[in-house]
Formats: structure tokens, sequence, C-alpha cells
């Protein structure tokens, strides 16, 4: 078995956010000692990450793909599960690490990665029992039905898919059945939401026992808005200095991710209000530079 752990980043549909933020992540974990891991970027978007190309291995999605990893229900999100397939074909040896582009490394990965080596799978956390789940999008339709041998019950778990790790011995399998799951429950499904993060969710709970990165990886889902803009004044500085990694790696020293909300909610009447008055009351009045004839 490989020693190194392969972490991957998916990033498709040529949006520059999504590109800085997996940028941003990448830095992030760049702190730490890398002799430990290999980087893997999965893209449609290779020229967005040219800067990182010393550090990471670059494999180009083509649109081909993207029409066929979304599979017969255009299902987005199965890209994915796709993507990290490939991975363990290419390397079936290696245990595997995803990371979603609105995540930071707060802490060095060593021990998701020795969690990993004991054979243990990894999420971001557990959201809990799918049953009690606020949102019945999925449940509803799915309870008590069988997905890949797969039985939706009161015991199933939902957990977040912002990060993925999967041991080698068990990765290839697992990840074949979700996607089976996945593309079974997209039949039955008029709103696909987060199904993908279900199928897999299901599937590695009934093989391995899990554990949580909730407490090294911040994972900003909740406020990326916020987010996207401390990463483009970031990139901005390093832009304007001319920066190398080095040096960006130590201007990312003096920043401190717990500061940042990683979640944030507007209440509705808040935004209704703000809605009307927005209506009522006009807040910009926009005008044009007009040439001269």
């Amino acid at each position: 078995m490989n020693n190194k752990v392969s972490i991957c980043y998916v990033a498709y549909g040529k949006k520059l956010e999504i590109c800085q933020q997996i940028y941003f992540s990448i830095l992030s974990l760049l702190k730490y000692d890398t002799r430990k891991f290999d980087i893997h970027i999965l893209t449609d978007s290779p020229e967005y990450f040219v800067r990182l190309s010393e550090y990471c291995h670059i494999t180009v999605m083509t649109s081909q793909n993207i029409t066929d990893w979304s599979g017969q229900y255009d299902y987005h999100f199965r890209i994915k599960l796709k993507a990290l397939e490939l991975l363990t074909e290419v390397s079936p040896d290696t245990d595997i690490l995803f990371f979603d582009s609105d995540t930071f490394h707060y802490a060095a990965p060593d021990t998701l990665i020795t969690a990993l080596q004991q054979g243990y799978a990894i999420f971001h956390c557990n959201e809990g029992l799918l049953a009690k789940n606020r949102d019945n999008s999925l449940w509803s339709p799915l309870k008590y039905r069988k997905f890949a041998n797969i039985e939706i019950n009161y015991k199933t778990y939902m957990y977040n898919s912002g990060v993925v790790g999967l041991p080698a011995s068990q990765a290839s399998d697992i990840l074949h059945q979700a996607i089976t799951a996945c593309d079974q429950m997209c039949r039955n499904l008029q709103k696909k939401g987060v199904v993908e993060q279900l199928a897999i969710s299901a599937v590695a709970q009934t093989k391995l026992d899990c554990k949580f990165a909730d407490k090294y990886v911040l994972h900003y889902w909740g406020n990326k808005s916020q987010w996207n803009e401390l990463i483009r004044t970031h990139m901005t500085e390093v832009l304007l200095r001319n920066y190398n990694i080095t040096e960006e790696l130590s201007l990312l020293s003096s920043f401190d991710p717990i500061k940042i909300p990683i979640y944030k909610r507007t209440q509705i009447n808040n935004q209704r209000l703000k809605s009307l008055a927005d209506v009522m009351f006009p807040k910009i009045r926009s005008r044009y530079f007009s040439p001269s004839e």
C-alpha cells in the first residue's frame, strides 16, 4: 500500500469562485508536512491552477467527462463521486481524502490520515438521523426502500460530504455502490438536493466505522459570501505585491480562520422587509459614462 494519501479536489463548470476557494483551501494545506500526501485537482479549468502546479497533480476533465459523469439524470453532484472513482482506478492501493472547495484546513491532516490507515471512513460531520432532518425531501420518498441493497430507514445517518475519506481497501467498492445507489435514488426523486451525500453516507456506514473532520477542517458552506470576499482580498494583495507561494504562505500565517463565521442565517422577516423597502425606495440609482460623439 502507498503510505501517502491522495487528497482530492474537484472543480468543474469553469466557476471562478469555486477555483478561488480550492486555491485557498490548498494553500491552507501547504502550511503542513506535505510529505504525507499528494494533492490532486480534477478540473475543466486547469489554467486557474497553474500557480499550484508545482505542488499538485492536475487532471483535466473534458466536457464529455462532465456529461458522462452527470449520469442519465443530469445530477451534477454525481460528478464528485465519479471523480473519486477515477482516482481509485488510477491509484487502487492509495487511501483517498476528498475536500469540498469551501473548506479551510485549521490543523494538519495527520489525524485524518491516521484514521484512514486504521480503516475508518471519514466525513466532515454527522448531521444526524435522516428521519429527524427538518428537510423531509429525501426521507419521505426514500424511507424503507432499498437502493444498491442498502435500506434507508430510521437508523440511517446523514453525514456531511464536505470531507470524504475512504481507505484503499474499501474505496472502490464503496464508491461503486454509492454511485449505483445515487442513480437509483435519483430515479425516485423530483428534488435531488444532496442525494449524493446520502448515497455515500448510507453505503459507508454499513461497511466501516466513521470518524469526523469538523474539529480540523472548517466547512464554510453557510457563509460563502464573507469567505469569498476575504479570499478575493487575499489574492488581490498577493497579485499586487507579486508574492511567490512561500511569501503567500507567510501572509496567510497571520489569518485567524476561527474569527470568521462558517455559518450565517438572515432572518426571513428581515429579508422580506428589505425586499419590500428596495421596491418602494430603490437605494441604487445608476448612471453610466457617456462618451462624446
